[in-house]
């Protein structure tokens, strides 16, 4: 299955081929000290953007995203203490849902729980159990399962949003420059994009209307907002 960012080698679990399999929950953030953003799905957006920059990012198939900035360099996550530990007070549902990750089995229409089989928690004897000895997922697998599945189904809805800032034509370069108070030292950061206040402030009043009834215009406006976490960013 394709990889993506985090996961290195994704299967789909199953109740035979992983009866006896044990995975630890995770408890040390540290693989994610050299990522500088997640994926964030709109329904994030109320909770991530108390303390992250919420930008948009372009997709290989030219789709824009919403990710959660994690940090200003390259491979700078500033959200991850020396021990592994997450300081942040919110915890971006993509991360959260790992090692495990939904993915649609169109042909059926059913959701097929994978997991990253080179996750260094999967299949060790301190773990936890995913089936019972008569086949039944235990607990926190069907917990975690129901985790990914809401993943996909959230960010399934948040395409659609992503599809119509890009039909009205609002999402602009962003191309921040952060200064560090403490260093001095300035970062300038390509590649992110933003709403545009004045084209949104421009649309006519029936596309207005439209983001209104989506859902949408308050997802914007949570957007916005967040970039003011762009300074304390840099500080951090």
């Amino acid at each position: 299955m394709k990889n993506f960012l985090l996961f290195n080698r994704l299967v789909p679990v199953n109740r035979e081929e992983h009866a006896a399999v044990r995975v630890r929950p995770v408890r040390d953030y540290t693989f994610t000290s050299r990522v500088n953003s997640v994926l964030l799905t709109g329904f994030e957006f109320p909770l991530a953007m108390r303390e992250y920059p919420i930008i948009f990012v372009g997709g290989s198939d030219d789709t824009f995203m919403p990710a959660a900035m994690l940090g200003t360099g390259a491979d700078e996550n500033c959200f991850v203490s020396g021990k592994g530990r997450w300081t942040g007070k919110y915890l971006p549902l993509y991360i959260r849902q790992y090692p495990f990750m939904a993915a649609e089995k169109k042909e059926k229409d059913t959701v097929v729980i994978c997991i990253d089989a080179e996750y260094e928690g999967f299949d060790v004897k301190d773990g936890q159990p995913l089936f019972s000895a008569d086949g039944r997922e235990m607990r926190w697998f069907a917990e975690m399962s129901r985790m990914a599945a809401a993943y996909l189904g959230y960010m399934q809805q948040t395409i659609p949003f992503c599809r119509t800032l890009q039909d009205l034509d609002l999402l602009v370069p962003l191309n921040p420059r952060l200064e560090n108070r403490k260093t001095g030292a300035v970062t300038r950061i390509e590649g992110l994009y933003a709403v545009n206040e004045e084209r949104l402030n421009n649309l006519a009043d029936e596309q207005v209307l439209l983001l209104y009834r989506r859902g949408y215009l308050a997802w914007i406006y949570l957007h916005l907002a967040s970039l003011a976490n762009l300074g304390p960013l840099a500080n951090r």
